[in-house]
């Protein structure tokens, strides 16, 4: 009524590498009974004997590289041959900075690691133990998933590490509200605002690429895209062409003051009276106060600045 039980074999094992969490099918003899399955001395807490010559099994967390163990009844068997731990990646900190930066990355079998990639950009790490090692952010990295490779094999993270976002050009460099500015740089991705002189606007990120559309109330000055990896400035200034949508009073003989209003008017170089210049002094970027100068003539009030010419209608 009892088992005479045989001293066990393994004749193979698939696949011959994985990372925790890998299925792997034992297949040998005389398996029945089998009371614990072991990668290089670590227990797997969940096997099941499908046959006396198969065995599923999980491959534990803490496992690494080394030879297959387990036991029955009947004795022993260890395997020849190794059971390859590829690297796993838990976790790196910080989750963003700049070139320089160091990273520290936290994980399972990372002994052996001979670089660590920022999405493509890659480093030699340092201060490398099983569960642990150290990379300095590359010139040349851009916001994306972190890549170790060792010897017995690549482990990819599933969040990506930000690098602060860069805009290179920027084209139209001027336009009026509701103009669509493509901007075109590096580490876009995930970004959150886009904002004209601290105005936010609206867009969408394509590839290398914003597309983002002047808001209105947009001043001249410089465009900021905001990311998880931080900001990055355009220094050059998108010059809003200014609006003139009004003005009192509506007559008047040289030297009478007019107020002017519209939007854009911050920088301002001219204002002129059916194209005769005028002295004038600039009271926000939505109003400016000028003079009827000598010999002006009836016709429509024109505001210059860098970013065009606003004429009234």
């Amino acid at each position: 009524t009892s088992n005479f039980f045989a001293a066990p074999s393994i004749t193979s094992f698939s696949p011959t590498n994985g990372r925790s969490g890998t299925n792997v099918i034992i297949t040998g003899k005389n398996l029945l009974g089998t009371t614990y399955v072991k990668f290089n001395g670590v227990s797997a807490p969940i096997f099941v004997v499908n046959s006396n010559t198969q065995i599923s099994v999980l491959l534990p967390v803490s496992a690494t590289t080394g030879p297959i163990n387990m036991a029955t009844p009947g004795g022993q068997f260890y395997t020849t041959s190794n059971f390859v731990v590829q690297p796993s990646i838990f976790s790196f900190s910080p989750y963003c900075g700049k070139p320089g930066t160091n990273v520290t990355i936290t994980g399972v079998n990372l002994n052996g690691a001979t670089s660590v990639s920022f999405n493509g950009a890659t480093v030699a790490p340092s201060g490398v133990t099983e569960n642990q090692l150290n990379a300095v952010v590359p010139g040349g990295a851009t916001s994306g998933p972190l890549t170790v490779t060792t010897t017995n094999g690549s482990a990819i993270t599933i969040s990506n590490f930000y690098l602060p976002p860069v805009i290179s050009t920027f084209l139209p460099s001027s336009g009026t509200p509701g103009t669509i500015v493509t901007l075109t740089g590096s580490n876009f991705t995930n970004t959150t605002e886009v904002s004209f002189n601290g105005v936010s606007a609206s867009f969408s990120v394509v590839g290398n690429s914003i597309i983002a559309t002047v808001p209105a109330g947009a001043m001249s000055g410089p465009i900021v895209v905001t990311a998880p990896g931080g900001t990055g400035n355009s220094g050059n200034y998108f010059w809003v062409k200014p609006v003139v949508s009004g003005f009192s009073p509506s007559s008047g003989l040289a030297g009478t003051s007019v107020t002017i209003t519209g939007s854009s008017f911050s920088n301002a170089t001219a204002v002129l009276f059916n194209g005769t210049n005028a002295s004038y002094t600039l009271g926000n970027n939505t109003q400016l106060t000028a003079v009827v100068p000598t010999n002006a003539t009836t016709g429509p009030i024109s505001v210059v600045a860098p970013g065009g010419t606003g004429v009234s209608l």
